[in-house]
């Protein structure tokens, strides 16, 4: 039916009723819905109260940051007794800006910090894409070796896994750590604005005089640092040209050729007479060419070597 602007609250019949009947509720002022509905916003703020006194809160105390009435100026909080007593309107200002320039910092901090976030995120990617290139070099270069080097290759490839685990764990922690505190950043500023938003003056210096120590540890919170600009994993292919050139050099394939020849008269017809041709085997090094001729002598028999081809 009605709302008291003392107390903030809405009432029924019965407890406006009540209301009227209870001697410390007799000053409390009631407006009907249909009134309300005729006021602006503005008068619907609560009228905030000493609770020792019951007089408005029409002053602060920066000594013991609260906000005071006029009789707490006179007792608790005297400026004689080395109080400094000001008027909210004052306060709030002060208050204000210095919130205010805590908020701007916070907001420069943040912007850093995403810079940060994104640089580290690089950093990781580039770890993590130099560790897949290292891969891709490492099993390229083992690709044409025989079996007895794979043993070598897992155990690259796991060096190459614990060393990007280790140069990947410190930008992971800091770009987590940087991810954290700019959370932390955007959803303090974020609460802290809102919630001044919606408030009185009054209220407003009770936010800012809570949030003042979070904020400002917050502000001085700094993630964790790498210490590098750049750190990949990278595959140094040392001795393996050697390994090349003596893997293209080790055995060579030729066509031999077994062939019915003319046997000569002094050749008993119990023995085997064929003519064996063997190509000649080359080898590309370089800027060489390394002709493989082929010699050989067969116990018992005559040999002979002629343009490549042997008789016996």
């Amino acid at each position: 039916m009605s709302r008291c602007d003392d107390c903030g609250v809405f009432l029924c019949q019965e407890c406006l009723n009540a209301y009227k009947r209870l001697l410390s509720m007799r000053d409390h002022q009631t407006v009907s819905f249909d009134d309300m509905r005729e006021r602006p916003v503005e008068s619907f703020r609560r009228l905030h109260k000493c609770t020792q006194h019951h007089q408005p809160l029409q002053f602060y105390c920066h000594t013991c940051d609260q906000a005071v009435c006029v009789s707490c100026t006179v007792v608790e909080h005297d400026k004689g007794s080395g109080h400094n007593v000001v008027s909210v309107e004052n306060a709030h200002e002060s208050k204000a800006a210095e919130n205010e320039d805590v908020l701007q910092r916070l907001d420069e901090k943040g912007k850093a910090l995403e810079k940060a976030a994104e640089d580290l995120q690089k950093k990781c990617e580039n770890i993590k894409s130099s560790s897949s290139t290292a891969k891709d070099e490492i099993n390229k270069a083992f690709t044409n070796l025989i079996e007895a080097l794979k043993h070598r290759k897992t155990i690259m490839l796991s060096e190459v896994e614990t060393k990007s685990d280790e140069a990947l764990k410190p930008a992971e922690e800091a770009l987590e750590s940087t991810v954290t505190l700019l959370t932390k950043v955007k959803s303090s500023t974020e609460y802290t604005r809102q919630m001044r938003g919606k408030a009185d003056k009054i209220e407003d210096l009770q936010v800012m005089g809570s949030s003042a120590a979070s904020l400002n540890s917050i502000l001085a919170e700094t993630p964790k640092d790498v210490g590098f600009d750049r750190t990949g994993i990278s595959f140094v292919s040392a001795c393996f040209k050697k390994i090349t050139s003596l893997m293209q050099i080790a055995g060579i394939v030729r066509v031999v050729s077994f062939s019915p020849a003319k046997r000569p008269g002094n050749v008993p017809l119990n023995m085997i007479y064929n003519s064996i041709t063997l190509d000649q085997g080359t080898l590309e090094q370089g800027k060489y060419i390394i002709t493989f001729l082929s010699r050989f002598s067969v116990e018992s028999m005559s040999s002979t070597v002629s343009k490549g081809t042997s008789k016996r």
